[in-house]
C-alpha cells in the first residue's frame, strides 16, 4: 500500500476584503487545464437588455438572483465492471461539524391552525443526524466522483408541463382507436344544471361528471357574443333517435355566479364519420392522458382550488371512451384532460441517459456482470439485480445537548422539482450557439414559428443536482399556514460524530470512500449539504475523516491472529483518487465550497417579484417572451438559461424578471 504522490494543489488565498479564505478560481482553471478544454464548456451568452421591451414588460434590475440549485455535469459514460471484493474491513472514525443550521425533522410538538412544529430529530435525549440521511448524501457524493449510474432514478419518469397555447382539437380516445370529434358548447342553466363546489353538474338531486355522455342536438349561433359556435339546443340522458352521443368535458375551472360570464360547459361530441386518426399508439396515449390526470390529482402537487374537479371525473384506466384536447406537432400527438392544460412528452428520462452505447449509460445498473463504483461499493437493488452493501454507516451524535435552537425556523413552502422547465434541466447543445435562445422541451424546438424535433444526440440532462452553500436569511417574517411549517434547528458549529463500517473492500476502494468523506482535505471548507431545507441555505456540513482502522487476521505458530491496525496510506485528492476528470472535478470543488457564495451580495434566492408576481413560476413564464417582429409575427425565445457552474461567477448571477411595473433603474 505504497503512497501515491500528486501534483501540489492550488493553494487558497485569503480575500483582504473580509479576511475570510476564498478559492484562487483562475488558479484552478489553468491548473486543471480549463483553458484547454474551454471548447468542450458550455457557453452562456447574455442577451442584450431592453429598457422595455414589446409586450410593455420592464426589466428590473433590483431583482438579480442566484438560482439555489445547480447541476454537476455528466461525464463520457459509466464504467462498469465485474462486481469484485476485497480484503480490508474496518471503520472509517469521522466527525461532522454544522456551518449553518441544520435541521433534521423530529416529532411534531404542537399544531396551531393547521400549522405543525417540529422538534429536532433527538434519540435518548441526544440529538441525532440518522445514519440513513448520511448514507444518501455520501453515497450521492461517490456516484458524483466515480462516474457512477443514477441509481434512484425513475427511467420511466414522464417529463409533463403546461401547454403554451390552447389546445386546438378534441378527440374521443377509445381502447383501441382515436376519433376526431369537436366541441359544443352548452349552457347550463338553460337545462336547469348547476355547478356545485366541485366543478360537477347538478340536476334534479344527480351529478354529471367529465366522461358521463349525453344525448344531444345542436345548433349553430352566429350571435355577436356567443361568437359562431356550436351549442346545444336539446339534451337528454337517454338514447333518443335522432340525438348525437357525447360526453362531458370539464376541463377548466367554471364559476357558477350569476354574473360570471363563465356560463358555458363543453360537450365532446361523435362526428357522423367517425373519423379515426391515424399514425397513433392509442395505449401509449392513454398512458399519456393518465400520467397528467394522475399529477391533476395530486393534493400535494396541486394545491389550488381550482383542480379538485378533477378527483371527481369519472374517467378511469377502464373506461371505455376518454374525451381529450389534443394537438398533433411533427406527426407526434400530445393529448390533455384541459384545453390550457398539462401533457406529456414523448421522450422519458431513459432517453437522456444515454452515452455512445446503452452500456455507457446513466441508467440504474441491472446486470450483476456490469456493476458501476457505487453500487458495487453500496450495494443495489433493481429489477432482479440485488447487491448487498459492503457499507453502513451509524448514526452521527453529538454530546452537546445545547446544540437545538430555542425558537422555531418557519420555512417558506418547499415543492418537488421543476422539471417542466427544460431551461434549467436540460442541456440543449444546439443553444450554445447562438445569442437568442430558442423555446425547446423534452422532444422538440421551436425556432421562427416552426417546431423541429430535437435529435436525442443534441439533448441531454444537466447532470446531477448539487445546493449552493449560503446562510439562511431570517424567516421571522414568514407566514404560518397550513402549506408550510416552523423547525428546530441544530445550531451552527456543533460537532458530532459518527463511523463508516466497511467489510471486504478494496484499497481503492477505501481510498476513494476516505477521499469522499472529507472531499479532500479535512482542513478545507468543502462541504455536504444534509437534511431539510438545503435550497433555503440549511444543512451545510464539514466531514472530516479523523482515523481509519482495518483488521488485519494471520496464521502464526499455528494460531489465528487477530490485530486492529491504523490505515495510514491514502490518496490526496480527486485525481489521484478517480483518474483525471478536469471539468467534473471543477464543478465539484466549486459547488462544495462553503466560501464561493458568502458573503457575496446578490441573494441566493428562488426568482422572486414582488406584489402578484412574487411566484417563482411567473418568472419561468416571463423568460418566455413574446417579442413583435415588427410585423404582425411574433417569436417566443427563452431569455436566460440555468448558468453552467463552470462558469465565472458575474455569469451565474441571474437578471431579475421582467415586471409590467417599472420601478428603479432599468437597463
Amino acid at each position: 500500500m505504497g503512497k501515491k504522490k500528486n501534483k501540489q494543489y492550488p493553494k487558497q488565498s485569503r480575500n483582504a476584503s473580509n479576511g475570510r479564505e476564498s478559492m484562487d478560481l483562475e488558479g484552478l482553471r489553468l491548473f486543471y487545464g480549463m483553458e484547454k478544454i474551454e471548447e468542450k464548456v458550455p457557453i452562456q451568452y447574455e442577451i442584450a437588455k431592453k429598457d422595455k421591451l414589446n409586450n410593455h414588460y420592464f426589466y428590473d434590475d433590483q431583482a438579480d438572483f442566484i438560482n439555489p440549485y445547480n447541476f454537476i455535469s455528466l461525464g463520457d459514460g459509466v464504467e462498469r465492471k465485474q462486481n469484485k471484493k476485497g480484503e480490508l474491513t474496518g471503520y472509517i472514525d469521522c466527525e461532522l461539524v454544522t456551518k449553518t443550521p441544520l435541521i433534521i425533522p423530529g416529532k411534531i410538538t404542537k399544531e396551531v391552525n393547521k400549522h405543525k412544529y417540529y422538534d429536532a430529530f433527538v434519540v435518548d435525549n441526544h440529538p441525532v443526524i440518522p445514519g440513513s440521511s448520511l448514507r444518501g448524501a455520501i453515497r450521492s457524493q461517490f456516484e458524483t466522483l466515480s462516474h457512477s449510474c443514477l441509481s434512484t432514478i425513475d427511467e420511466e419518469m414522464r417529463f409533463t408541463t403546461r401547454a403554451e397555447d390552447f389546445f386546438q382539437n378534441v378527440g374521443l380516445l377509445y381502447k383501441d382507436k382515436f376519433i376526431e370529434s369537436k366541441v359544443i358548447y352548452m349552457d347550463f342553466k338553460k337545462f336547469g344544471y348547476s355547478l356545485d363546489s366541485q366543478r360537477c353538474l347538478v340536476k334534479d338531486g344527480k351529478i354529471y361528471k367529465t366522461g358521463d355522455p349525453f344525448y344531444i342536438l345542436t345548433e349553430r349561433s352566429q350571435d355577436v357574443y356567443k361568437g359562431d359556435r356550436e351549442f346545444v339546443s336539446y339534451i337528454s340522458h337517454h338514447f333518443e333517435e335522432h340525438c348525437s352521443l357525447a360526453y362531458l368535458f370539464i376541463g377548466e375551472t367554471h364559476p357558477s355566479n350569476d354574473n360570471d360570464k363563465h356560463k358555458y360547459v363543453k360537450l365532446c361530441i361523435v362526428k357522423d364519420n367517425e373519423v379515426e386518426i391515424p399514425c397513433c399508439d392509442v395505449s401509449q396515449l392513454r398512458k399519456d392522458y393518465f400520467t397528467v390526470l394522475k399529477e391533476y390529482r395530486d393534493a400535494k402537487k396541486n394545491k389550488a382550488k381550482d383542480h379538485h374537479f378533477y378527483e371527481n371525473s369519472r374517467i378511469h384506466e377502464e373506461s371505455e371512451v376518454i374525451p381529450v384536447w389534443y394537438n398533433m406537432i411533427n406527426e407526434s400527438i400530445y393529448v390533455s384532460p384541459a384545453q390550457r392544460g398539462r401533457f406529456a412528452y414523448n421522450r422519458v428520462i431513459k432517453d437522456l441517459l444515454k452515452v455512445n452505447t446503452d452500456k455507457t449509460s446513466y441508467e440504474p445498473c441491472s446486470d450483476e456482470t456490469h456493476i458501476c463504483s457505487a453500487c458495487s461499493l453500496f450495494g443495489t437493488v433493481h429489477d432482479n439485480l440485488k447487491i448487498p452493501s459492503r457499507i453502513r454507516i451509524s448514526d452521527a451524535i453529538t454530546e452537546n445537548k445545547k446544540c437545538i435552537e430555542q425558537n422555531y425556523r418557519t420555512l417558506v413552502p418547499l415543492s418537488s422539482p421543476k422539471f417542466s422547465n427544460p431551461e434549467f434541466y436540460l442541456d440543449y447543445i444546439k443553444n450554445r450557439e447562438r445569442k437568442s435562445y430558442d423555446i425547446f422541451n423534452y422532444d422538440y424546438s421551436v425556432f421562427n414559428g416552426d417546431n423541429v424535433l430535437i435529435d436525442s444526440k443534441n439533448l441531454l440532462i444537466r447532470g446531477r443536482k448539487y445546493y449552493w452553500h449560503f446562510y439562511p436569511t431570517n424567516t421571522n417574517h414568514i407566514e404560518k399556514n397550513q402549506m408550510n411549517a416552523s423547525y428546530k434547528a441544530i445550531k451552527e458549529q456543533t460537532t458530532f460524530h459518527f463511523k463508516v463500517y466497511f467489510d471486504e473492500i478494496t484499497e481503492e476502494e477505501l481510498n476513494q470512500l476516505i477521499i469522499t468523506l472529507n472531499l479532500e482535505d479535512n482542513e478545507n471548507n468543502q462541504c455536504y449539504k444534509i437534511g431539510h431545507g438545503k435550497p433555503l441555505g440549511y444543512g451545510s456540513c464539514k466531514i472530516k475523516v479523523n482515523d481509519v482502522k482495518y483488521r488485519n487476521i494471520s496464521i502464526h505458530n499455528n494460531k489465528i491472529q487477530y490485530e486492529i491496525k491504523n490505515y495510514h496510506e491514502r490518496y490526496h485528492n480527486f485525481e489521484e483518487a478517480f483518474g483525471k476528470q478536469d471539468r467534473l472535478y471543477y464543478e465539484v470543488r466549486t459547488m462544495t465550497n462553503f466560501n464561493y457564495l458568502i458573503d457575496k451580495k446578490v441573494p441566493v434566492s428562488y426568482p422572486i417579484g414582488d406584489g402578484i408576481e412574487k411566484e417563482s413560476f411567473r418568472w419561468f413564464i416571463l423568460n418566455k417572451e413574446c417579442v413583435s417582429t415588427g410585423t404582425t409575427a411574433k417569436t417566443t425565445n427563452i431569455n436566460q438559461l440555468l448558468p453552467f457552474v463552470s462558469d465565472e461567477y458575474d455569469k451565474i448571477v441571474m437578471k431579475g424578471y421582467y415586471s409590467n411595473k417599472k420601478r428603479g433603474k432599468t437597463r
